[in-house]
């Protein structure tokens, strides 16, 4: 049997049988298992057997195309058939391995890609449950252990077989499984780590949360402390925070109290506070050591015969937990000095002074309440009785009169369902003024209300109220007051009483970061905002508020959480006013610095009145006393162990002025005002008319050293005509009437050689005309001939020609003359006046210029002086103006990268101009000038200075270079000054007249950059904002980018010049007789014409026609008839150029009727 395959475009194949061949032996042999099972039925020779047999060798055909049936359903469906019925028939074979004992599982399969080529597959996880359904298999699965062991073991599959898609498959599905395996193996892992992790942060916060519950029980007092009821009984403060529950310092001008909480001591001092060797002050501990003293408290007008003061507080732990109520006690008590000769000690005592006499006096229990969050009292401005109040009650004692406490529950005093937070209190003879917060409820978003209560002394009665409500949209607005349940520094409330005018009340809110003026009137009934002061965004503007006068005031600004340092603000001027937004002073400043040991966080503040006490928080207390007129009240040398320190009063420093007794510093002196510090001054006196006086000034300086001295230049524009030939026209056309110009004008004097020529040929037509002398002819007939010989117009053809040629020469030579005074006009900078034109600036140069960048190289001509600029060594002076500063207090520094080098300078003081100077070592560098005083300087003077140098044609200049820095206006120079001076090359190139070498100079142009707005403060901000113990002056040297070069090149050299003039001269000649030409063939046949019009109206007619003939002939034999004098003297009728025209007249002839008349013209 032959079998053909066609092409694939003719779908179809045949097949030829040969009956004489047969292969059944050869098929049935090989592939025996293929066998169609009804073959034994057939007859040997039938050719149904032969086609039967030899139809399953389709499946040869292309080697079997490895493709899934999947994939392509309907291609190759008769392999599809035949490997479903060859599987079926090794399906017993294949289910009977199980009882085999030689099986193993298999745990790779080799199936084969070609003759040569095998691919592995890994079913080592194909366990022996594993099986596999196929729908010709029957029902039940075959384990594909077996299946893989038969195909691998019993049967091996070639690669054409018609199982190889089928296995291809189940290996494939079998990979997958594998690698899904795998993966799920790796998740396995990964999640078991994870679990690990999540684990371990399990156990890691459940010890935090053991550790923080043993905390919590270790610290249950502290915890106790927040239960606003006390219904647990404990109440713990951190005694050395001077700033929780009340105010721990009091004070008059008799003493000052303080209440020592970590050491349970009275610390008192008494009047006088000046600084002595042996202060007034001594110490009493507590009665009882489980009191905590809230605040203490003194009448501000107690006098010397009343030397008590108030303390109130809890008892920490009572013999028994608890009192009879089941509360610990709130007290208040009075400590009395009975020995009243304390208070008259002077300043010369020698003695040191004690407490002995001091005696504690009535201690007061407020049993019926229990503890107290908030309780606050102030005391009478007397001192005679103290009113306080809480949450939950308010009181009065009066220890000189009953000697019993008087209380009022809270329900009973205010607005029915108010819960009122007591923050602030002050107190006046008739009414007390109490600032907190009315508590809202949880219903509201704001849990308080900021509100100030006006209450009677005498029967513990609302009077009025004012409550702050806060403007829509702003940052306060925001505020919601939660945790008001126990006391914080950060509601803290501060409310004082002007002694001298009670009506007027200060209220500080530093959690808003406002200060409120209010006002009360009709006897505290009614209560009214006049004014507030809102310090911005931040917090603690208002945490004390304090009265020095009837119209002076300070508020102490502390925001701990922003910054370690604090400050008070000073006001005056306050009567019948509102609060200033800026104030007139800040503590510390320039003139009182803060002493070393007392700390910049302030906590605290109150007035005795007179004077200023800060608290600090370390428990220090600054006393400012106030000073006389001339002096400052002056904390510099306040240097001593106790924690007491006090102002001294300091003659005013230089430049300042004082006029009245505060604790203010002193004031600049005003622009046109000085004060050298001779004595106390309380005015400065008025400096001349003609000196430098700025604010702070100490003496009259001498305007000129404010002038700036500058060798900067603009480099000159080259002129609008830079081509010699129109210069050379501009100046001998030009008409000024300027005495100069027209002395210098060609033109002038070209029109005075014209005059002259006039007036020359008015005396020829005078002598031609009515002279008849033969010697006045003969002298005009040589005249002529002179003129003759200087025609230069027409070579000597007319004797006028001669004439003009005159003015010609003479504008050549102002040409010729101006050419050469041009020419020697350069180089500019040699270069004189220029008297020759009506310009004195004229010079035979052009200019270029430009910016050049340093990144780019520069020639080899330029390079020397490059390095002459870059090797030129600089001298930095300084002139500080109208100042006091000396030479002592001068440090200079100089910073070249992170090292900094001291430079010594040379250093004078002369009538209050201090200058030093100090070289450079460098271009580039940074000094500072450091001035180690608080000294006013007026103006300072900065100059550059530098050598010149010259090498062959290269001059690097002189470096002269000063500015003045000061101010007109009513301003200062800061403590803190930054001046950035930016150097520039300059390099200017000079090309020759002859030759082609360059002259090249060079010098640097400084700049200063300046920022006035942080050089200069006003005397308003030097007394609020300055706080530094020196003036640093730091100058930053540094070369800009780019330079700057100049090109000076002449208009005209020596060869263009007399080119030009040659040509000028050639064509001034050409000119004038391109004007005669035109005047011939123009003006000429117009006179003629009009004249002849003229005679025909005045015809004369000649008597002798001989005499006519006579005249004619003269005229045209002119030119050769010189020596015939009397007929050239009387017709005078030379021809010119060869024509019949006349000098003086025409002959016109007319022939009329055979007759002749002559008309003769003039």
């Amino acid at each position: 049997m032959v079998l053909r395959k066609l092409s694939k475009h003719e779908h179809e194949s045949r097949i030829i049988v040969d009956t004489n061949k047969s292969i059944r032996q050869l098929v049935v042999s090989n592939d025996d298992y293929e066998a169609a099972v009804q073959a034994h039925t057939l007859s040997p020779k039938s050719k149904w057997l032969v086609v039967r047999n030899n139809i399953h060798k389709i499946r040869s055909w292309g080697l079997i195309r490895r493709m899934s049936v999947i994939d392509q359903p309907f291609q190759d469906w008769y392999l599809f058939f035949q490997m479903r019925r060859e599987l079926k028939r090794a399906e017993d074979k294949i289910r009977s391995i199980q009882y085999r004992s030689d099986f193993v599982p298999v745990h790779y399969f080799e199936l084969p890609l070609g003759d040569a080529r095998v691919q592995r597959y890994n079913v080592s996880h194909v366990k022996p449950t594993d099986g596999i359904y196929y729908a010709g298999l029957g029902s039940e699965p075959i384990v594909l252990q077996y299946l893989l062991y038969y195909f691998s073991k019993d049967c091996p599959v070639p690669h054409n077989s018609i199982f190889y898609s089928f296995l291809s498959d189940v290996n494939s599905v079998l990979e997958t499984n594998r690698k899904r395996i795998n993966r799920i193996v790796v998740f396995r892992k990964l999640a078991l780590i994870f679990t690990l992790i999540v684990s371990i942060l399990l156990l890691i916060m459940l010890f935090s949360l053991t550790l923080s519950v043993i905390t919590t029980m270790t610290n249950l007092r502290e915890m106790y402390k927040n239960d606003v009821d006390g219904s647990c009984g404990l109440f713990s403060p951190r005694t050395s925070d001077y700033d929780a529950y009340g105010l721990k310092i009091t004070g008059n001008d008799i003493m000052l109290v303080e209440a020592l909480g970590d050491t349970e001591l009275f610390l008192i001092r008494f009047a006088p506070y000046v600084y002595v060797s042996q202060p007034l002050q001594c110490a009493i501990p507590y009665n009882d050591t489980n009191q905590y003293v809230y605040s203490v408290g003194i009448g501000k007008k107690q006098n010397s015969n009343q030397t008590h003061f108030f303390y109130a507080g809890q008892i920490l732990n009572n013999s028994s937990p608890f009192g009879l109520s089941g509360h610990h006690d709130m007290f208040i008590g009075i400590l009395v000095n009975s020995y009243q000769q304390n208070t008259f000690i002077t300043i010369d005592t020698e003695t040191l002074f004690n407490c002995n006499y001091f005696k504690y006096q009535s201690l007061q229990f407020i049993s019926s309440y229990g503890h107290q969050e908030f309780f606050v009292f102030a005391v009478e401005p007397y001192g005679q009785y103290a009113i306080g109040a809480a949450k939950d009650f308010v009181f009065t004692y009066h220890p000189f009169s009953d000697n019993k406490i008087k209380t009022k529950n809270s329900s009973l005093l205010w607005a029915p369902n108010t819960v009122f937070i007591p923050i602030a209190i002050d107190t006046h003879t008739s009414y007390t003024i109490v600032a907190g917060f009315v508590i809202n409820g949880p219903l509201f978003r704001v849990r308080a209300t900021p509100t100030v209560y006006v209450i009677s002394n005498s029967d513990l009665t609302v009077l009025s109220t004012w409550s702050y409500a806060a403007a829509i949209n702003s940052w306060q607005s925001y505020l919601t007051y939660s945790n008001l349940k126990t006391w914080s520094n950060k509601y803290v409330m501060s409310v004082t009483i002007n002694p001298e005018d009670p009506n007027r009340v200060l209220v500080g809110m530093p959690f808003i970061n406002i200060v409120f003026l209010l006002i009360v009137s009709s006897n505290g009934t009614d209560i009214t905002l006049n004014s507030f002061v809102d310090n911005g965004d931040s917090i603690g503007f208002g945490k004390s508020v304090a009265w020095l006068s009837d119209s002076e005031a300070a508020i102490l600004t502390s925001n701990h959480l922003i910054s370690n340092s604090s400050k008070v603000y000073l006001y005056k001027s306050l009567n019948n006013m509102s609060l200033s937004s800026k104030p007139s002073a800040i503590f510390p400043n320039v003139q009182q610095r803060l002493p070393p040991t007392i700390n910049a966080r302030f906590i605290r503040m109150i007035s005795t009145p007179s004077s200023l006490a800060i608290l600090g928080v370390d428990s220090e207390i600054l006393l400012l006393l106030p000073s006389p007129p001339g002096y400052v009240s002056s904390t510099t040398s306040a240097a001593t162990d106790s924690i007491f320190i006090v102002s001294e009063s300091m003659m005013c420093m230089p430049g300042t002025f004082k006029n009245h007794l505060n604790i203010f510093p002193c004031s600049p002196c005003l622009n046109g005002t000085r004060n050298p510090g001779n004595h106390a001054s309380i005015t400065c006196v008025t400096c001349s008319s003609d000196a430098f006086c700025p604010i702070g000034s100490v003496t009259d300086v001498n305007k000129t050293f404010l002038y700036p001295r500058s060798q900067a230049h603009v480099h000159p524009r080259s002129p609008d005509v830079t081509v010699f030939d129109e210069i050379l026209l501009q100046n001998m056309f030009s008409t000024s009437a300027n005495e100069h110009c027209i002395f210098v004008s060609p033109l002038f004097w070209v029109l005075i050689v014209i005059g002259i020529v006039i007036i020359i040929l008015t005396i020829m037509g005078i002598i031609k005309r009515w002279v008849r002398h033969p010697v006045a002819h003969r002298v005009r007939h040589h005249v002529k001939r002179i003129f003759r010989q200087t025609d230069l117009i027409h070579e000597g053809e007319m004797w006028m020609g001669g004439l003009v040629s005159f003015a010609i020469v003479v504008l050549l030579i102002f040409a010729y003359t101006f050419s050469a005074a041009f020419y020697r006009e350069y180089p500019s900078e040699d270069s004189g006046p220029s008297t020759f034109t009506c310009g004195e600036t004229m010079r035979n140069a052009k200019y270029e210029s430009g910016l050049q960048s340093l990144s780019i190289p520069v020639s080899h001509d330029e390079q020397p002086m490059f390095d002459l600029l870059n090797e030129q060594n600089y001298i930095l002076r300084l002139d500080v103006l109208n100042t006091v500063v000396s030479c002592k207090n001068l440090v200079v520094e100089q910073s070249f990268g992170s090292s900094t080098t001291k430079l010594i300078p040379n250093c004078t003081y002369t009538n209050g101009i201090l200058s030093a100077d100090v070289s450079l070592p460098y271009h580039k560098v940074i000094t500072k000038w450091i001035f180690n005083d608080i000294a006013f300087i007026g103006g300072i003077r900065i100059s550059l200075i530098a050598d010149e140098e010259h090498y062959a044609m290269y001059h690097l200049k002189e470096l002269d270079y000063s500015q003045t820095i000061f101010d007109y206006f009513n301003r200062t120079l800061s403590q803190t000054m930054a001046i950035h001076l930016e150097l520039t090359k300059a390099i200017n190139e000079t090309e020759p007249l002859t030759g082609y070498k360059p002259k090249f100079s060079g010098i640097w142009n400084p700049k200063f950059v300046v920022d006035e707005n942080h050089m200069f403060i006003s005397s308003d901000d030097y007394v609020t904002s300055i706080n530094l113990t020196s003036t640093t002056l730091t100058i930053f040297i540094s070369e800009t980018s780019y330079y700057i070069k100049n090109r000076q090149l002449p208009i005209a050299k020596l060869r263009e010049i007399v080119f030009h003039n040659l040509l000028f001269t050639i064509v001034c000649l050409e000119i004038f007789r391109l004007v005669i030409l035109l005047y011939k063939l123009t003006m000429v046949p117009l006179i003629d014409f009009l004249a002849l019009h003229f005679r025909k109206r005045q015809e004369v007619t000649s008597t002798r026609m001989d005499s006519v003939d006579h005249d004619t002939t003269a005229d045209e034999h002119d030119t050769t008839t010189d020596n015939y004098d009397s007929t050239t003297d009387d017709h005078d009728t030379t021809t010119e150029d060869h024509t019949t025209m006349t000098d003086n007249y025409s002959i016109m002839t007319r022939s009329t009727e055979h007759d002749y008349n002559i008309v003769e013209v003039n």
